[in-house]
């Protein structure tokens, strides 16, 4: 019986995903070259039937909705969901529903929400809203936690206490004496929950200043004051909501979800399929893929030597340095420098400050820079297959000009006072405009 359950259930989730990537591959043009990689959302009223069962484990990690797929294999594919149109599912829609009392006492449906555009669309549900059973632990001569959980919240305080306070709450009906573990080697804190979808936990935790904390979370929320000590957290489809960093470099990585950070000084994050907002920070080392960020205030930015993909809103910024491909890059004021290289990519510059400087190499990339009226640029713009697009509102003095079937290269000054702005821009397939 076991076995049949499982193998319903497979047949469901199967189904769940033929669907999804169909509906992808109609929408899509049939004469692009690109590879598709993007967020795609199910419907939240989609139901994963799990089984009950402690030798039937199935870790929602499994399923990693990534899609790198390029026209020829979405076609294939396409080709085999028509030859699928033969089975049955409304008999066996009819079969579940028919069995649904029996299906009731082995197995348990959690109606999970993986709406990969919204990273708040993944909701545990605690009926009630009040927990079932608060437990208080407290630990003494302790330098560093680490915490392991999933289904649930975790609240950081940062205190003036030599004591790690920490309060647990305890949802759902079933409550697992040993669900949550805990331990201490050597000064170090170890926490590990057995939390489930319908018996979420939180935890409350009260930390000394100067005490280590690294989070592992699946499916949950953090939220932290103030918080001075060395922190590192490695998310999936989860929440960080931080007013402040004011100590040590924080290292955090999220996959499918949503990070919110007032002030820091210096942060190294990693972010795929995510929402990153940061308020002010002074240096954000960035990586990962496909995921949108919205900064006010940031020093520098920089991807090191691999390339990030994504959405990219800024309001001022220093310098960044970086590679990017299937990118959009908005800046509202450039106050130094931006030095990057690009594919597939729009760039946008609204505004600029005195002695800043843009050098841009790209393919198939367009780029937008709005040179203020009181300002004077000099520019040297090397481009195949595109083309240079200045404002009449600006003077225009050039030095050299260019151009064959292939190639245009134009060089000369914008405005008349002495140039203040430096930009150099060189690619194929992509146009420049001067606004």
């Amino acid at each position: 019986m076991k076995k049949y359950i499982l193998l319903i259930s497979l047949c469901c989730f199967a189904f769940l995903q033929s669907e999804a990537i169909t509906e992808m591959i109609e929408s899509m043009p049939q004469d692009t070259i690109r590879i598709y990689k993007g967020k795609k959302n199910l419907d939240g009223s989609n139901v994963i039937v799990i089984p009950n069962f402690e030798e039937y484990t199935v870790d929602p990690d499994a399923f990693d909705f990534d899609f790198d797929i390029d026209t020829s294999q979405l076609l294939a594919m396409k080709e085999n969901f028509k030859n699928m149109e033969s089975f049955d599912f409304g008999e066996l829609k009819e079969n579940l529903k028919a069995n649904k009392e029996n299906l009731s006492k082995q197995v348990r449906i959690y109606n999970y929400n993986y709406n990969f555009g919204n990273p708040d669309g993944f909701s545990v549900e605690q009926k009630g809203g009040n927990p079932k059973q608060i437990d208080n632990k407290k630990f003494s001569n302790i330098s560093g936690i680490d915490f392991s959980h999933q289904y649930g919240n975790i609240v950081i305080r940062e205190s003036k206490s030599k004591n790690v306070e920490l309060e647990i709450q305890y949802f759902g009906d079933y409550i697992q004496k040993s669900a949550v573990v805990s331990s201490v080697k050597d000064g170090q804190l170890t926490i590990r929950s057995k939390s489930s979808g319908a018996n979420p936990i939180n935890f409350i935790v009260n930390i000394p200043r100067n005490t280590k904390l690294n989070i592992n979370l699946r499916y949950g929320k953090v939220k932290m004051n103030n918080f001075q000590s060395q922190f590192t957290a490695d998310l999936s489809y989860s929440t960080l909501d931080a007013e402040e960093f004011s100590a040590i470099k924080p290292v955090i990585k999220d996959r499918y979800g949503k990070v919110t950070i007032d002030k820091l000084q210096d942060i190294d994050l990693s972010a795929s399929y995510s929402k990153v907002r940061i308020g002010k920070v002074n240096r954000l080392d960035v990586s990962g893929a496909y995921s949108d960020f919205v900064v006010d205030d940031v020093r520098t930015i920089s991807t090191g030597q691999k390339s990030m993909s994504g959405e990219f809103k800024v309001g001022t910024l220093g310098d960044m340095d970086g590679k990017f491909n299937y990118a959009d890059i908005s800046v509202d004021k450039l106050q130094s420098g931006m030095r990057i290289s690009c594919n597939y990519s729009d760039i946008k510059i609204k505004s600029f400050s005195q002695k800043s400087s843009v050098s841009v190499k790209g393919n198939y990339s367009d780029v937008v820079l709005n040179i203020p009226d009181n300002m004077s640029a000099s520019f040297d713009i090397q481009l195949g297959q595109g083309d240079l697009d200045v404002s009449n509102k600006h003077k225009v003095k050039y030095s050299e000009q260019s151009s064959t079937s292939s190639r245009m290269v134009k060089k000369g000054r914008i405005g008349s006072k002495t140039p203040t702005i430096t930009i150099g821009i060189s690619g194929n397939y992509g146009d420049v405009k001067i606004r």
